[in-house]
This record gives structure tokens, sequence and C-alpha cells, in this order.
């Protein structure tokens, strides 16, 4: 009973201990054995229901995402946030305010000192 593997190529012989159904070399089982077909080419395909679990779960955090903004907008922290941002933009206004108030309160004591100096001339003779 010389029976080949279609695995190992192991030619059985009739002094082999393994049971009749199993290559003694290798042990596959002949019966289950599939021949690999070496032309294809093996590749990794994503398997069909990760692709719609990936969608959805894109879906949800948009969802939430959206539901969120209401929550956000009158947070606390949100309003506290805009009520800041608005004072920092009414400092520096007032800042920019001050600065051309005092450049025009320079021109105008440079010009009270022109107009004086005629009077404090007359007033030295």
């Amino acid at each position: 009973m010389e029976k080949t593997c279609p695995k190992c190529n192991y030619t059985r012989k009739s002094t082999d201990y393994a049971p009749d159904y199993e290559c003694p070399s290798c042990g596959v089982i002949y019966s289950k054995f599939v021949p690999r077909d070496t032309t294809k080419q093996v590749t990794a395909v994503p398997s069909v229901s990760s692709v719609p679990r990936r969608k959805v779960l894109i879906i949800a955090i948009v969802i939430i995402a959206i539901a969120g903004i209401p929550f956000l907008v009158g947070s606390k922290w949100f309003r506290n946030w805009k009520e800041a941002v608005v004072v920092t933009l009414q400092r520096q206004e007032l800042e920019a305010k001050r600065r051309v108030a005092i450049e025009q309160y320079k021109v105008d004591i440079e010009q009270y000192k022109v107009d004086i100096e005629p009077i404090q001339q007359f007033l030295d003779l």
C-alpha cells in the first residue's frame, strides 16, 4: 500500500506507524489536503464587514460633533473665552486711543511753546 503525500511527496511504506489517512512524514490528512494554487498571488483584502463599521463610526463621530456645538457655545468655558477675547479687544482699542491722545497732547504742547515764546521775549525786555 504505497501512497504518495500530496504535500511533501513522501511515499508511504508498509512499515510506517501512522494511520492510513495521515502522512507519516508531515502529518497532513490526505483527504483534507487542498493543493495551493501557485499561479495566484495572495493579497490582503479588507473584510466586507469592516468597511461598513468604519463608515458607521465616522457618521457617529460627525453626528456627535454637530450635536455638541450648541453645548459648546452655551458652555461656561466658551462664554468665558468669548468675554476674554472681547475684553482683550477693548483694551487694545483703549490703548490705541490713549496713544493717539498722548501724541496729540505732545503736538499741542509744542504749539503752545511756539505761541508763548514771543510773549516771554516781550516780558523779558
